[in-house]
C-alpha cells in the first residue's frame, strides 16, 4: 500500500475514532442527571443572559473566581440538558484532539510510522476515559464538566493556537492591531478558566514564544527573531486573566472558610497538604508517571546507539544546536508544567482530587511525545498497539457495565421523583437511598446523595428545586421496613 492510500485508510480510521469517542461520551451525558451544585441553579429553567451573568458575577464576588468556567455553568444549565449532552461530547472529543495535535506537531511521519496517527488517538481517548480523575466529576457533571474539561479545551486551545500561529507568517502591519487585541481577549479568557491550569498552561506558552525567539538558526550563528505583537499580548492577556481569577473576592472568601476548618497550622499545615498531594499523584497520575520515567530512562540508555548526526567527519561529537536541544525538552517542558499546576497547590488548603485534572492532560502530552520520538523501536510500537486493541476490548466491557449501573441509578432518581410527587404538601417528604452496589467512578450523585439531616446541604438545595417544606432519606431497606408496615 502506498502513502496515498494509507493516508486516506487513516483519515477513515480517525473519523470512526472521533465519532466512538462522541457516542461514548454522549450515552454516559444522557445518563448523567443534574446534581450537587446543580441544584442551586433552577436547572432547565430558562433565564435570560443578564442574569446569567449576575448570577456569575455573584459567584465572582461570593465563592469561585473561575469567572469563564462559571458563566459556561450557569449558561449551560439554562438550556435544555440535551443540548448540553451534545456540547459536553463535543468537548470531550476536542480535549483528546488538542492533546493528540500537541504531541504529533510538526512530526514527519512516513510509510509504517502513518500507523502511529490513528493508534496514539485512540490511546489518547482511552486514557481519558480510564485513567481521567474521577470522570463523573471532570468529564460528566455539569459542574465539574465546565471547571475542569471545558476550561482545559479553551486553556489548551488557546495554547494550541497560539504555537500554530508563530510557525506561520507574521501577521502584516496593517492587521498587527487588531490581531493583537483579539489575541489579548482569547489570552484574558484563557487565564480566566482554572487557577493551577491556567497557570501551567501560561508557563508553556512562554515556553513556546522563548522556542520561536531563539529558533532562527543560520549555517554559523544564532540570531534571535522579534516576537510579533500579538504574541506579547496572548501572554499579557493570559497573566491578567490569571490575576483576576486569583485575586477574587470569592476566592478569597473561600480559601480563609477552608483555612479556618482545616486542623493543622503553620509548616504541618503544609506538611499535610503535601502528603495528600502525593498521594493523589500516586492514585490517579501513576500510569502516565511510570510510563515516562520508562521512556525517558531507555532514551538515556540508548542515546549513544543511534547518533551518527552528533558526529562531523572527523568523528568528534558536535554539540546540540540550540534548536535541537528546544526539540528535546520539548516534553520536559509539559513535565514540569505538570509538575508546577500539582504542587502550587499548596499553596492553598487541600483541593478535591480534580484539582490535578490539567496536569494530568500535559503529563499525557508529554508521555505522547516520548512515544512519538521512540516510535520506530520495535519494542515500543509492538506494546503501545498491543496496549490499545486490548485496552480497547477492556474498555468496550466496562463501558457496557458501568452504563447499566447508571441506568439503574437513574431508575432510582425516577422512583425518588414519583416519592415526592406523592408525598407533595407534606411536612416532611421521606425518599430512600441510593442503592451503594452501583456506585462507580462515571457518577458523582453518591457523595451528593440526600441524607436525614434537613439542613444538610444537599437536602436544602433538593427542597429548594422541587419546592418541598421539608425532604429527608433514609436507608433502603429501613425505609422499606417501614412502607411495609
Amino acid at each position: 500500500m502506498n502513502l496515498k492510500d494509507t493516508c486516506k485508510k487513516n483519515r477513515i480510521l480517525i473519523g470512526v475514532i472521533i465519532a466512538a469517542a462522541f457516542m461514548m461520551a454522549f450515552v454516559y451525558n444522557v445518563l448523567t442527571p443534574y446534581m450537587s451544585d446543580d441544584l442551586w441553579y433552577h436547572p432547565g429553567e430558562w433565564i435570560s443572559f443578564g442574569e446569567v451573568w449576575a448570577k456569575t458575577w455573584t459567584n465572582y464576588m461570593t465563592w469561585n473566581g473561575r469567572l469563564v468556567p462559571q458563566y459556561l455553568m450557569a449558561l449551560s444549565l439554562n438550556v435544555p440538558k440535551m443540548l448540553f449532552n451534545i456540547v459536553n461530547s463535543l468537548m470531550f472529543v476536542a480535549l483528546g484532539w488538542l492533546i493528540y495535535f500537541n504531541i504529533i506537531y510538526k512530526k514527519t511521519i512516513v510509510n509504517a510510522g502513518q500507523m502511529l496517527r490513528p493508534f496514539m488517538l485512540s490511546l489518547i481517548y482511552l486514557a481519558l476515559w480510564n485513567l481521567g480523575i474521577d470522570p463523573g466529576q471532570t468529564l460528566l457533571w455539569i459542574g465539574g464538566a465546565c471547571n475542569y474539561l471545558w476550561a482545559t479545551v479553551i486553556s489548551l486551545g488557546f495554547m494550541t493556537l497560539y504555537r500554530f500561529l508563530l510557525d506561520r507568517e507574521s501577521v502584516s502591519e496593517r492587521t498587527a492591531l487588531p490581531y493583537a487585541l483579539l489575541m489579548l481577549i482569547l489570552g484574558f479568557l484563557a487565564g480566566f478558566c482554572n487557577e493551577n491550569t491556567s497557570g501551567a498552561i501560561m508557563l508553556l506558552t512562554v515556553y513556546y514564544a522563548v522556542a520561536f525567539m531563539i529558533g532562527k538558526e543560520t549555517k554559523h550563528n544564532l540570531r534571535i527573531r522579534k516576537l510579533p505583537l500579538w504574541a506579547y499580548c496572548g501572554i499579557i492577556g493570559e497573566i491578567l486573566g490569571l490575576i483576576g481569577l486569583v485575586v477574587s473576592p470569592g476566592g478569597k472568601i473561600r480559601l480563609e472558610q477552608n483555612l479556618a476548618d482545616e486542623s493543622n497550622t503553620g509548616m504541618l499545615a503544609y506538611l499535610g497538604r503535601l502528603l495528600k498531594l502525593n498521594d493523589y499523584v500516586l492514585e490517579y497520575l501513576w500510569a502516565p508517571c511510570l510510563a515516562i520515567i520508562v521512556l525517558i530512562v531507555y532514551m538515556c540508555v540508548c542515546r549513544n546507539v543511534d547518533n551518527s548526526e552528533n558526529y562531523d567527519q572527523d568523528g568528534k561529537e558536535q554539540p546540540l544546536s540550540p534548536i535541537r536541544r528546544l526539540l528535546l525538552l520539548e516534553p520536559a517542558a509539559y513535565i514540569l508544567a505538570s509538575i508546577a499546576a500539582i504542587y502550587v497547590l499548596l499553596a492553598t488548603t487541600t483541593p478535591m482530587p480534580r484539582a490535578l485534572f490539567g496536569a494530568q492532560v500535559l503529563l499525557f502530552i508529554a508521555c505522547g511525545k516520548l512515544i512519538v520520538s521512540l516510535w520506530e523501536v520495535s519494542w515500543v510500537k509492538t506494546f503501545f498497539v498491543s496496549l490499545v486493541v486490548g485496552w480497547a476490548l477492556f474498555t468496550g466491557i466496562n463501558y457496557v457495565e458501568n452504563a447499566a449501573n447508571l441506568v439503574r441509578i437513574n431508575r432510582e432518581l425516577n422512583e425518588r421523583e414519583a416519592l415526592i410527587e406523592e408525598q407533595r404538601g407534606a411536612d416532611v417528604v421521606v425518599v430512600p437511598r441510593l442503592r451503594t452496589e452501583w456506585d462507580n467512578k462515571y457518577t458523582f450523585i453518591y457523595p451528593n446523595d440526600l441524607t436525614d439531616d434537613p439542613e444538610n446541604e444537599r437536602n436544602v438545595s433538593t427542597r429548594i428545586y422541587y419546592d418541598l417544606n421539608c425532604i429527608v432519606a433514609m436507608d433502603r431497606e429501613e425505609w422499606e421496613q417501614t412502607t411495609d408496615k
